[in-house]
Protein backbone atom coordinates (compact mmCIF):
# COMPACT_ATOMS: atom_id res chain seq x y z
CA UNK A 1 0.00 0.00 0.00
CA UNK A 2 2.91 2.41 1.10
CA UNK A 3 4.49 1.55 -2.85
CA UNK A 4 1.34 2.71 -4.15
CA UNK A 5 1.17 5.92 -2.37
CA UNK A 6 4.99 6.59 -3.16
CA UNK A 7 4.46 6.08 -6.71
CA UNK A 8 1.76 8.04 -6.96
CA UNK A 9 3.04 10.88 -5.49
CA UNK A 10 6.35 10.31 -7.79
CA UNK A 11 8.68 9.54 -4.86
CA UNK A 12 11.55 7.48 -6.47
CA UNK A 13 14.85 7.93 -4.09
CA UNK A 14 15.03 6.02 -0.56
CA UNK A 15 15.39 10.11 0.94
CA UNK A 16 12.17 10.46 -0.94
CA UNK A 17 10.42 7.60 0.61
CA UNK A 18 11.81 8.38 4.03
CA UNK A 19 10.63 11.58 3.63
CA UNK A 20 7.39 10.64 2.58
CA UNK A 21 6.92 8.21 5.49
CA UNK A 22 7.64 10.74 7.89
CA UNK A 23 5.07 13.33 6.35
CA UNK A 24 2.87 10.30 6.82
CA UNK A 25 3.89 9.78 10.31
CA UNK A 26 3.19 13.19 10.86
CA UNK A 27 -0.23 13.50 9.71
CA UNK A 28 -1.29 10.65 11.76
CA UNK A 29 -0.05 11.76 15.05
CA UNK A 30 -1.48 15.26 14.50
CA UNK A 31 -4.64 12.56 13.43
CA UNK A 32 -3.87 10.90 17.19
CA UNK A 33 -3.78 13.76 18.81
CA UNK A 34 -6.86 15.88 17.34
CA UNK A 35 -9.01 12.38 18.03
CA UNK A 36 -7.46 12.44 21.73
CA UNK A 37 -8.66 16.01 22.64
CA UNK A 38 -12.27 15.15 21.07
CA UNK A 39 -12.61 12.06 23.37
CA UNK A 40 -11.14 14.74 26.27
CA UNK A 41 -13.18 17.46 25.17
CA UNK A 42 -16.66 15.62 24.66
CA UNK A 43 -16.25 13.23 27.51
CA UNK A 44 -18.37 15.17 29.73
CA UNK A 45 -21.86 14.20 30.40
CA UNK A 46 -22.93 17.68 29.08
CA UNK A 47 -21.00 17.32 26.07
CA UNK A 48 -21.32 13.46 25.17
CA UNK A 49 -21.61 13.89 21.24
CA UNK A 50 -20.46 15.71 18.78
CA UNK A 51 -22.76 17.59 15.98
CA UNK A 52 -20.74 18.58 12.95
CA UNK A 53 -22.15 19.67 9.65
CA UNK A 54 -20.90 18.33 5.95
CA UNK A 55 -22.49 20.49 3.73
CA UNK A 56 -25.82 21.59 4.63
CA UNK A 57 -26.75 18.78 6.49
CA UNK A 58 -25.45 17.52 10.60
CA UNK A 59 -24.17 14.31 11.69
CA UNK A 60 -24.44 13.83 15.32
CA UNK A 61 -20.79 11.67 16.25
CA UNK A 62 -20.08 9.61 19.23
CA UNK A 63 -16.46 11.01 19.19
CA UNK A 64 -15.41 8.01 22.06
CA UNK A 65 -16.72 5.24 19.55
CA UNK A 66 -15.59 7.50 16.23
CA UNK A 67 -18.82 6.79 14.89
CA UNK A 68 -21.86 8.55 13.42
CA UNK A 69 -25.02 8.23 15.33
CA UNK A 70 -27.52 10.26 13.51
CA UNK A 71 -27.45 12.36 10.35
CA UNK A 72 -30.09 15.58 10.07
CA UNK A 73 -31.95 16.44 7.12
CA UNK A 74 -31.12 20.01 5.62
CA UNK A 75 -30.80 22.65 8.60
CA UNK A 76 -29.87 25.76 6.76
CA UNK A 77 -27.78 27.23 3.90
CA UNK A 78 -24.21 26.74 4.64
CA UNK A 79 -24.24 26.16 8.39
CA UNK A 80 -20.92 27.61 9.40
CA UNK A 81 -20.56 27.60 13.53
CA UNK A 82 -22.83 26.57 16.43
CA UNK A 83 -23.00 26.68 20.21
CA UNK A 84 -25.21 25.41 23.38
CA UNK A 85 -27.53 27.66 24.70
CA UNK A 86 -30.04 27.98 27.30
CA UNK A 87 -32.19 24.53 27.87
CA UNK A 88 -31.80 21.73 25.62
CA UNK A 89 -30.90 23.94 22.31
CA UNK A 90 -28.09 24.19 19.83
CA UNK A 91 -27.45 27.40 18.09
CA UNK A 92 -25.96 27.13 14.34
CA UNK A 93 -24.41 29.95 12.37
CA UNK A 94 -26.00 29.89 9.09
CA UNK A 95 -23.51 31.74 6.49
CA UNK A 96 -25.88 31.14 3.65
CA UNK A 97 -29.04 31.44 4.59
CA UNK A 98 -27.77 34.44 6.92
CA UNK A 99 -29.89 33.28 9.97
CA UNK A 100 -29.31 31.87 13.84
CA UNK A 101 -31.10 28.41 13.99
CA UNK A 102 -32.30 26.59 17.33
CA UNK A 103 -31.75 22.63 16.95
CA UNK A 104 -33.38 20.52 19.97
CA UNK A 105 -30.87 18.03 21.24
CA UNK A 106 -33.57 15.94 22.03
CA UNK A 107 -34.78 14.85 18.01
CA UNK A 108 -32.17 17.04 16.22
CA UNK A 109 -34.75 18.84 14.55
CA UNK A 110 -34.47 23.10 13.81
CA UNK A 111 -36.91 24.45 16.45
CA UNK A 112 -36.36 28.30 15.76
CA UNK A 113 -34.85 30.46 12.97
CA UNK A 114 -33.16 34.12 13.97
CA UNK A 115 -32.77 36.09 10.58
CA UNK A 116 -29.83 38.01 10.86
CA UNK A 117 -28.50 41.12 9.70
CA UNK A 118 -26.11 39.02 7.40
CA UNK A 119 -24.14 36.43 6.79
CA UNK A 120 -22.45 35.12 10.29
CA UNK A 121 -19.33 33.59 10.62
CA UNK A 122 -19.41 32.45 14.10
CA UNK A 123 -21.71 32.20 17.23
CA UNK A 124 -21.12 31.92 21.08
CA UNK A 125 -23.99 31.68 23.83
CA UNK A 126 -23.18 33.57 27.30
CA UNK A 127 -22.21 31.11 29.49
CA UNK A 128 -24.69 32.36 32.44
CA UNK A 129 -27.67 34.81 30.48
CA UNK A 130 -29.87 33.69 27.80
CA UNK A 131 -27.64 35.75 24.53
CA UNK A 132 -25.90 34.68 22.25
CA UNK A 133 -23.38 37.08 20.15
CA UNK A 134 -22.77 36.17 16.46
CA UNK A 135 -20.47 37.76 14.17
CA UNK A 136 -20.74 39.29 11.03
CA UNK A 137 -17.70 40.05 9.19
CA UNK A 138 -18.93 41.47 5.95
CA UNK A 139 -20.42 44.15 8.28
CA UNK A 140 -17.98 44.10 10.41
CA UNK A 141 -20.33 43.94 13.27
CA UNK A 142 -21.33 41.65 16.21
CA UNK A 143 -25.34 41.23 17.11
CA UNK A 144 -26.53 40.14 20.16
CA UNK A 145 -29.42 37.91 19.98
CA UNK A 146 -32.16 37.31 23.07
CA UNK A 147 -31.98 33.73 23.12
CA UNK A 148 -35.76 33.39 24.79
CA UNK A 149 -37.15 36.10 22.15
CA UNK A 150 -35.38 35.09 19.54
CA UNK A 151 -35.14 38.47 18.44
CA UNK A 152 -31.79 40.43 17.79
CA UNK A 153 -31.27 42.83 20.85
CA UNK A 154 -28.22 45.30 19.43
CA UNK A 155 -25.89 45.41 16.72
CA UNK A 156 -22.24 46.53 17.88
CA UNK A 157 -19.92 47.93 14.75
CA UNK A 158 -16.46 46.49 16.12
CA UNK A 159 -13.17 46.39 13.60
CA UNK A 160 -12.59 44.91 10.12
CA UNK A 161 -14.17 41.38 9.65
CA UNK A 162 -14.82 39.63 12.90
CA UNK A 163 -14.40 36.20 12.97
CA UNK A 164 -13.23 34.59 16.61
CA UNK A 165 -15.63 34.70 19.39
CA UNK A 166 -14.47 33.45 22.61
CA UNK A 167 -15.57 34.24 26.38
CA UNK A 168 -12.50 35.11 28.32
CA UNK A 169 -12.22 35.02 32.21
CA UNK A 170 -11.70 37.90 33.84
Amino acid sequence: MLDASWHTIGAATRTDRVACLRAASAAFAQEQTLLSEMRHAFSTPVASLALLFVGACGSIVDPVRAREIHRTPRICGFPIALDIGVGNLVWIACFGSSELVAVSRDDYAAVHRVALGDAPLNVVAHPERPFAYVSLPRANAVEEVDLVTGEVTRRVVVGIEPDGLRWAAR
